[in-house]
Formats: structure tokens, sequence, C-alpha cells
């Protein structure tokens, strides 16, 4: 179809609605650095120095940009995680009151009446209500209260530690953004927002194998050969725990030691579902393991890397838990936004 040629009126609209661009703010500093006369370079010319003067301008813009995007996400995911730490650090505020409780009885266990007691707290002089297990002695009730104060305050412990470590870590999400906003070379910019942003699998690892924090204990996996060995060598401790599957290959985990601190069984069984996931029984679904400090490993004479033979050894059977191993995903993607 032919175009129809535009009315001088309505080349006059278009003019004024989209005008030609004058390019009139480089005219200074063309003929000021280059001593030409400005007015006599063409159109396109005028649009390839613009180009050329802006580039590294509009590049930076561009990575700016980008960093501004990798920052939101990591952050959101980082405050999410951190609202739902803080959030269950509210089921613990009231780990005092399971103590008190646990007192409460022991002082007037002899007014109980079947599975309940009565009686005014000394504390407040208010009247309470406190369930019991009629099956139990008064000193057996107590125990239950004082035990649920044990693994209240222990998990407030470790909470406090997982909290802390999520502050940190969005501070330090917090100082690199800043840095690149800071950053006025193109060149570097690209290099921090392209390193921030790598696969996580070509990312620069503090140590081999996999990393995981849960409820303030530190378990390590190495899936290899080489990354046991490599933990072996240069990441464990004497004190640190040590598991693997028996009578399967697989790979070693590692449960970091904490100072006065035992590991409590459910870390050791999340720790127990890692061997059983990276070794040849995952098929079966379960296998039985053996465990023991590292300390009390040797290193098989003239045997292949990494392998090494325990002592003092204690057994552990693991059947592989659903739950438990959707909550170590959930944290090993977790991490990789830190």
């Amino acid at each position: 179809m032919a175009e129809q040629a535009l009315s001088a009126e309505e080349r006059a609209a278009a003019l004024e609605r989209f005008p030609v661009r004058s390019f009139s703010e480089l005219k200074e500093e063309y003929e000021a650095s280059r001593g030409g006369e400005f007015d006599s370079l063409s159109f396109n010319e005028k649009v390839a120095l613009f180009y050329t003067e802006h580039a590294a301008k509009l590049s930076r813009e561009s990575l700016l940009e980008q960093a501004e995007k990798w920052y939101n996400v990591k952050h959101s995911k980082m405050e999410g995680a951190l609202k739902k730490l803080l959030a269950k650090q509210e089921d613990f505020a009231n780990a005092d009151r399971l103590k008190h409780t646990g007192d409460l009885i022991l002082a007037y266990g002899a007014q109980a009446q079947g599975n309940a007691l009565d009686c005014v707290d000394y504390d407040t002089g208010e009247e309470v209500h406190i369930r019991l297990d009629a099956s139990l002695s008064v000193q057996g009730n107590a125990a239950v209260y004082y035990e649920q104060y044990k693994k209240a305050v222990s998990g407030r412990e470790d909470l406090l530690h997982d909290i802390e470590l999520s502050k940190r870590s969005i501070a330090a999400l917090d100082a690199e953004y800043n840095a690149m906003l800071r950053e006025k070379s193109v060149i570097k910019l690209e290099q921090l927002l392209r390193h921030d942003t790598a696969p996580k699998q070509k990312s620069e690892k503090p140590h081999a194998g996999l990393h995981y924090e849960l409820d303030g204990w530190t378990i390590l996996v190495g899936r290899t050969a080489a990354e046991n060995d490599e933990l072996l060598r240069h990441t464990v401790r004497g004190s640190d725990m040590w598991l693997h599957t028996r009578d399967y290959a697989g790979g070693y985990v590692f449960i970091k030691a904490r100072k006065d601190k035992t590991v409590p069984l459910d870390i050791l069984l999340y720790a127990g579902n890692l061997a059983v996931y990276h070794s040849k029984a995952r098929r079966n679904g379960e296998a039985d393991l053996y465990y023991t400090q590292v300390k009390y490993l040797r290193r098989a004479k003239n045997g292949p890397k990494g392998l090494v033979l325990p002592t003092q050894e204690k057994n552990l059977f693991v059947k592989l838990d659903d739950a438990r191993l959707r909550k170590l995903d959930e944290i090993e993607k977790s991490q990789a936004v830190l």
C-alpha cells in the first residue's frame, strides 16, 4: 500500500511531539576539546559522538539496575528467613515459666487432685491451674516441666546463634550493595556484580563439600573421596563428630563441635540422614551408621585417598526421613542466597 504524504500541519504536529534530537549539550565540550565546528557534523556523527561520550555512563546505569535487582531478591529472602527465626523465638519466650511451674508442683504437690493442681503462685499471688499426669509422682510431674525448660533454654541459645548469623549476613549484603553503588569504575562494578551473581557451583567455597547451619550446629558433608580428604585435612578438628554408613560406600558427614555442648539426638539424626542420602544405601532408604570423634580416626595404610578407620565408634540406625530431607533442602537453598 502506498504511503500517504503528511500535510504541513501533520508534519509540524509530529515534530512538536517527537522533536529531532540536536545534541546541543555536546557542542561546548566538543568544540573546546576537539577544535572543530559541532554544527558541521552530520546527525549520524552526532549520534555516534553521544554514545562515545556516554557509553560508560549508560553501562554503569545498566549494571546498577542489575545490582538493584540482585540486591532486592537476596535481601527479600534473607529478611524472610530472619522473620521466621524471630517468630520462632517467641515460642521460647516462656522458658522460665516452665521451670517456675515445676517449682510450684514441688511446693504444692500434696494439694494435687488427680490430673490437676490448683494453687496460689507465691511469686504473683494469683491462682494457677496446672495440668498433671496422674500416672506420675509429684517429682515425676515436676521433672517433665524441668525437662521442657531445659530443651527450651537450649533451643533459645541455638536460635540466638542463628538469628545473629542471619543478621550478619544481611549486614554483609548491605555492605556489598553499597560498595557497588559507590563504585565509579564500570569494569570493577561489572566484576563485583559478576562475582556475586555467579552460579553457586562456580562460586568459591570456604571449604569442600556441602554446608548446613541447623539450630546452632554446623554440619559438613563430603560427597566424594577428594572432598572427604579435603575436609579431614583442612576443615574439621579432633573434637568434631564423624558419621559414615556401614557396609556401603558413601560420603563423610561431620558435625562441628561446640564448647560445653553435647550433640543432640535430633542433630545426630539430621546428620545421619545426610550420610545415608549421600551413600550407596540411598536406594534402600535406610542403613546402619557408625560415628565417632575425628580424633579417633586413623588413616588406612596404603589405602585410597580419604579412607579412614574408626575406633571407639558407636552405632546408629537411620531410616531416611522425608521431612528432615525437605528441611535440609530448604536450608541449602536459603544459604545459596547468603
